[in-house]
């Protein structure tokens, strides 16, 4: 939802409808996108022990 929720504000600081500037809504997405991957291989890695114990 917040990953959404920046990609929608890079719109608007597109459409010049947003106070960000272009480049700190863009970091704040990129970060916020690097969080997510970093989550989504931590849960593989979790799924694997898991399934490695049954």
């Amino acid at each position: 939802m917040e990953l959404t929720s920046l990609k929608d504000e890079v719109l608007k600081v597109f459409m010049g409808k947003s106070p960000l500037d272009r480049v700190m809504a863009n970091e704040m997405v990129k970060e916020k996108e690097r969080e997510v991957s970093l989550l989504l291989t931590k849960l593989e890695k979790s799924e694997q022990v898991l399934n490695s114990k049954r």
